[in-house]
């Protein structure tokens, strides 16, 4: 584990990241560049950092088990929902909700 930075600021994406065992080369760097990400001031503001935090959510309709996906006009594909978190959110699933209902308009989700 990556020790760099104050996970303090966002002790859920912290959390989530000491849980996770990253798989191969790759995925170890990645994961140890988002360590570092933790110690900055705010990991999930995209106007001051280049490189940042987002949440994503993936909408399954339970009796269908149907993906809800959602046009992405600058990517221009199929993607699920999500984005960044809004000024003085830290929580990363508080976000994919939030980034959910405004992207949907479902109002139901958990």
């Amino acid at each position: 584990m990556v020790t760099t930075g104050s996970p303090s600021q966002s002790p859920d994406l912290a959390r989530l990241l000491d849980d996770h065992r990253p798989q191969g080369p790759v995925e170890t760097a990645d994961h140890e560049r988002a360590r570092r990400l933790l110690g900055v001031a705010d990991a999930w503001n995209r106007s001051t950092f280049p490189l940042h935090f987002t949440a994503s959510a993936l909408i399954v309709h339970p009796p269908t088990r149907r993906v809800l996906l959602r046009w992405h006009v600058r990517q221009q594909a199929w993607l699920h929902v999500g984005g960044h978190g809004d000024p003085g959110e830290t929580r990363p699933l508080d976000i994919a909700l939030r980034e959910g209902l405004e992207e949907t308009g479902l109002t139901d989700l958990t």
